[in-house]
């Protein structure tokens, strides 16, 4: 029988409630399963300011942690995590989706840990586009921040497919902004920016991080420099030139030690240009130009 409209409660239901911030949300989620076992990427950055948002709610809960690999490309190091589901058996998987984009590997990793009976959790602190725009749920909780992909002072975002209580009254409506033009104006800023710096890649030893878009929208446009010395000099010549770049985990915690040579490598000498929903095309050519005369 085909009913007239759809009248299952629980068909594609997903629960969403809302937080401070992203770590409350995620905290949330590890007070439920403080008996397990989180794996957790070794690039996870700190801020004398800010703390660490996603390893100070496990600091917090005291919840048993073990770091998986990643590599130069900020990519999972896909064996060494295998090996670490498979010695840990059934826990939590932490996958945080750097600047908006999703590992290459994601789909690969989601399906083995759903195998061993994982909870799989996604840092989507700065993937709420991607995730919006025909980003896969199948995970078991994903957390946002929504003061830093939209004009809010804080906010946190919990989505679930379990229920959840809401540890604020306050509702963030989303659909109050035109997210699916945000989304548009973000990947045509990258691709702008990615047309503008291309040719200055080799003379000036800059890596893109990130070369092609995919189905992501980005949160910013990460680029490796060639040393450290140079990413801070663009850092802060870029920011008194008045340009709002950041340097995302520039500094990693320090449970992250030498062992992981590639995620000090990367926090080195990584440097995050805007692209956000403010930035207008015209405003990206000048912002190379002071780059290159920077550099």
């Amino acid at each position: 029988m085909i009913t007239k409209k759809p009248e299952n409660k629980n068909n594609h239901k997903m629960h969403c409630c809302f937080f401070e911030s992203a770590r409350r949300a995620f905290a949330h989620v590890l007070r439920q399963y403080q008996s397990l076992t989180i794996l957790v990427p070794a690039y996870i950055g700190y801020s004398s300011r800010e703390g660490s948002g996603v390893f100070d709610p496990i600091r917090e809960t005291g919840i048993k942690y073990c770091f998986y690999k990643m590599n130069k490309d900020l990519y999972i190091e896909l064996a060494d995590l295998q090996n670490q589901l498979l010695e840990n058996e059934k826990g939590i998987l932490l996958l945080i989706h750097y600047f908006g984009f999703k590992d290459p590997n994601y789909s690969k990793i989601k399906e083995f840990a759903i195998k061993m009976d994982y909870v799989v959790v996604e840092d989507c602190a700065h993937a709420l586009y991607t995730n919006l725009c025909g980003g896969d749920r199948g995970f078991d909780y994903a957390f946002f921040s929504l003061h830093k992909m939209l004009p809010y002072s804080n906010g946190g975002m919990l989505l679930s497919k379990y229920p959840q209580k809401s540890e604020i009254i306050e509702y963030f409506n989303l659909y109050e902004y035109d997210c699916y033009q945000i989304a548009q104006r973000r990947r045509e800023n990258y691709q702008k920016l990615k047309e503008l710096i291309e040719p200055l890649c080799t003379p000036l030893h800059i890596n893109l991080l990130r070369n092609t878009i995919g189905d992501a929208v980005p949160q910013s446009f990460p680029i490796l420099l060639p040393d450290t010395k140079s990413r801070d000099r663009l850092y802060f010549g870029l920011n008194e030139a008045g340009y709002g770049v950041v340097s995302l985990y520039h500094e990693l915690i320090p449970e992250i030690d030498g062992y992981y040579r590639e995620s000090h490598f990367l926090s080195s000498r990584i440097l995050n240009l805007p692209i956000h929903q403010d930035v207008s095309i015209d405003e990206l050519e000048p912002m190379v130009q002071n780059l290159k005369q920077l550099l």
